[in-house]
């Protein structure tokens, strides 16, 4: 059974109508016509509920010189290796840890930056990676400005 399978099978539960039209579109025309549903269900249900929760931008959400909301799929790699001192001073002035950067960056909010570089935002502290997943600044919240502050509010709620 497919991811979508089950997330369908769950709004399904949730709504008795949608699990019998969702049975008889399978029986008559086969299991890929009630995946497509499914999976149009599942999209649906995503861009309901996101209306309704608390915080949380939308993917595409402009916030002007900090970046655009995009999705994080957790894959960025840290090339701590090739990120320059200066990053890793600033690090260390600021209390960055390497452990802290890699959560932020599997987990934070994420934001594409001009010149190919992403701001990872959490609510715990933010970094910028650029293309090649070097460090380019660091920084806890102990030292988001105003405007920062905003945007995470705006992107945790709060």
């Amino acid at each position: 059974m497919s991811n979508s399978f089950a997330i369908g099978g769950v709004v399904a539960l949730a709504c008795p109508i949608l699990a019998i039209k969702l049975f008889e579109v399978v029986k008559k025309y086969g299991p890929k016509a009630g995946q497509q549903i499914v999976n149009t269900t599942s999209r649906v249900w995503n861009a309901v509920s996101g209306l309704f929760s608390r915080g949380g931008a939308r993917v595409g959400t402009d916030f002007g010189k900090l970046g655009t909301l995009i999705e994080n799929r957790g894959g960025q790699v840290v090339n701590w290796t090739n990120t320059n001192t200066y990053a890793l001073n600033r690090m260390a002035e600021r209390g960055v840890t390497q452990g802290m950067i890699n959560a932020w960056v599997s987990t934070g909010k994420a934001l594409q930056q001009s010149g190919n570089k992403i701001i990872y935002i959490t609510q715990q502290g933010a970094v910028v990676i650029d293309n090649a997943g070097r460090i380019v600044t660091a920084y806890t919240s102990q030292y988001f400005d105003a405007t920062m502050q905003e945007v995470v509010r705006t992107l945790f709620g709060g």
